[in-house]
């Protein structure tokens, strides 16, 4: 039995209009990528050490630090990387433009909101037992919950144990050999905040954009818990994410 052209056009515009919605997803937010030239020229091993504070608490601008591993004079293949030792570049942010401006040394030291940084030993929980990721899945409190995208990639508690920062990929995940590349999240990064507690959603959910399969990101949250922010390797670029509490 023949479909009337007019069912046919029917059903071909509607698959098109969840198809569009389902690529650009409407409820989602978009943060787009800061970059950061300064650090172009930087040869590097490994990413780096991101620190953040706040110019003063409790409202104060945000402020970001990053010492990137680089190889540097009499650096031996297979070794450990140490950290670049250069003039400090320091950053402020300005969420009115979506930008960071570039400050020195003394007005970091100058300010006085507590420092925060990624800490890959820091857990809430002794045995990790609170949040745990495990086979591209979050496990909170014991059980799977849903990331924003399919496929689970990284998590960081806030510091007050309170709320965790997640990203996820939209996939696929190839499997292969480090001949091939080695393992690979393809697909869009999504960040999402959940509480540790019960699993549920703080804000929305946002996309990383411009993020891909070779950006090692993790979420690193600023000490009053207000902001969390990703950088690519080596520092390249930069999303600032505001956390509504």
């Amino acid at each position: 039995m023949r479909i009337p052209v007019r069912k046919r056009y029917i059903a071909a515009s509607l698959l098109l209009i969840v198809g569009l919605l389902w690529i650009w997803d409407p409820l989602t937010t978009r943060i787009p990528a800061i970059t950061t030239n300064e650090w172009s020229d930087i040869p590097y091993v490994g990413g780096g050490l991101l620190y953040l504070r706040r110019e003063r608490d409790p409202d104060g601008a945000l402020l970001l630090r990053y010492l990137p591993y680089a190889r540097m004079e009499g650096w031996v293949p297979g070794e450990s990387s140490l950290p670049y030792q250069r003039d400090a570049v320091i950053y402020r942010f300005v969420p009115e433009k979506n930008l960071l401006e570039t400050l020195g040394i003394n007005e970091w030291e100058g300010a006085s909101g507590n420092i925060a940084g990624f800490d890959p030993e820091a857990s809430c929980s002794d045995d990790k037992s609170v949040v745990y990721g495990q086979y591209r899945r979050l496990l909170i409190n014991g059980r799977p919950v849903p990331t924003a995208a399919r496929l689970y990639v990284g998590f960081q508690e806030s510091p007050d144990c309170k709320l965790v920062a997640v990203l996820s990929a939209s996939g696929p995940e190839f499997r292969g050999s480090m001949v091939f590349g080695g393992h690979r999240i393809y697909g869009t990064r999504y960040h999402e905040v959940l509480h540790t507690e019960d699993a549920t959603p703080v804000g929305g959910r946002f996309i990383l954009k411009g993020a891909g399969r070779w950006d090692l990101l993790t979420p690193v949250w600023s000490a009053d818990g207000k902001y969390v922010v990703y950088v690519d390797n080596p520092f390249l670029r930069v999303w600032i994410v505001p956390v509504n509490k």
